[in-house]
């Protein structure tokens, strides 16, 4: 009879593990822009800063405020690339994580519309600020929700790239792009994926791209009949259950610091 305690429940708070994501949901829900702004300018040179914009782009009804802020100063960046984050948030959750099959005319409809409305924001921001990598990385998810193709979606991560050669988050954008469900190729998928690990620096999370897209090819495989892949060589195989909500990524949260080894974000990839 074994003496050792039963282990704990998982615990799947970001705030558990990142104590500064509830100071954030405090400012975005009081509207101060000014310690967001201030939060973003203290993090590390090299962040990657797309999960401040997501965690702003998740509050419901945010983006009344956002509107008010961008109307108020047109020119600002920052306010331009809220917005236009919050603007994707709406439109995915409308569109929601379902293959396009399950998805109806009038959601594909209005998923877009809020797409556009992103991508016009984003546009005028990467036009105002060239280097400002939070609009570039927006603008892999419109590439991708707009239908704009591999070779747009490439110039852009390639222009965020130029300032952010290792953006963690960027790179699991693209590489859902570079999926066969997004019009792209498994070669293409895994040459991106192994070429980014290749080239990281020490500590980096771009490894894990290799497992997410090794993840993503098995999930395309044909299941079983009792809805499962089988994966491993003919002498050693294993069964796996495919996640409901089709989607797999590599899955943390906070502002993701250069070098860090623990953080990440993915948005909904399911085509």
């Amino acid at each position: 009879m074994s003496l050792a305690s039963p282990l704990p429940p998982p615990d799947f708070e970001i705030t558990s593990a990142y104590p500064e994501v509830a100071w954030l949901r405090q400012a975005v829900a009081a509207w101060d822009w000014a310690g967001v702004r201030q939060h973003l300018a203290g993090l590390p040179q090299g962040s990657d800063t797309s999960q401040v914009f997501g965690t702003v782009a998740g509050t419901e009804g945010v983006e009344r405020a956002l509107r008010d802020l961008v109307a108020a100063a047109p020119d600002d960046v920052f306010a331009l690339t809220l917005l236009g984050a919050r603007e994707i948030a709406i439109g995915w959750e409308i569109r929601t994580a379902a293959r396009a099959e399950s998805v109806t005319r009038e959601q594909f409809a209005t998923f877009h519309a809020h797409l556009r409305t992103a991508e016009q924001l984003l546009i005028r921001a990467t036009a105002l600020d060239p280097s400002y990598v939070p609009a570039w990385a927006e603008r892999l998810n419109t590439a991708r929700g707009l239908g704009l193709g591999q070779n747009e979606a490439r110039r852009r991560y390639d222009r965020l790239a130029k300032s952010h050669p290792h953006h963690f988050t960027a790179q699991t954008r693209l590489l859902q792009q570079l999926c066969p469900k997004w019009g792209g190729s498994w070669e293409a998928a895994h040459s991106f994926a192994r070429d980014r690990m290749l080239g990281a620096p020490d500590g980096s999370l771009s490894a894990g791209l290799v497992a997410e897209a090794h993840l993503e090819h098995w999930l395309d495989l044909d299941a079983g009949e009792d809805g499962t892949r089988t994966c491993g060589s003919p002498t050693s195989t294993r069964n796996w259950s495919r996640p409901q909500d089709g989607r797999c990524s590599i899955r943390s949260s906070g502002a993701i610091p250069a070098g860090s080894p623990s953080r990440a974000v993915s948005p909904p990839c399911s085509p």
